[in-house]
């Protein structure tokens, strides 16, 4: 992770439809992660999300959804961080989709 919280992703899909990935930092070469898999509860509602070892998992599989406010882990909740914070070091965890901007993500 590039220093001061800073995160770049390329995600190239040249459609407007959904897309699936994983999120890998160049820097670290390690993979955004639900922490617990979907085997445990790794799906509710406030589960962490990390950098971890990459691996074949769905809970490091996320879906960019053009149409929708963010980009969505396999469980159908919301790439979230935490209390809407937006100092560095602020926490990600999965949350119940909504239009909050804590909540919307844009490829760059």
């Amino acid at each position: 992770m590039p220093p001061h919280g800073v995160v770049m992703y390329r995600v190239a899909t040249g459609t407007t439809s959904a897309t699936t990935f994983s999120l890998r930092g160049t820097g670290s070469g390690r993979c955004v992660d639900a922490v617990g898999g979907v085997s445990v509860d790794g799906t509710a509602a406030g589960t962490r999300v990390i950098w971890w070892a990459c691996g074949s998992g769905t809970n490091q599989r996320w879906t960019f959804q053009p149409t929708a406010p963010s980009g969505a882990f396999q469980s159908g909740k919301c790439l979230d961080v935490r209390e809407a914070g937006t100092g560095n070091n602020s926490e990600l965890i999965l949350w119940t989709c909504s239009a909050a901007n804590n909540q919307r993500w844009t490829r760059s």
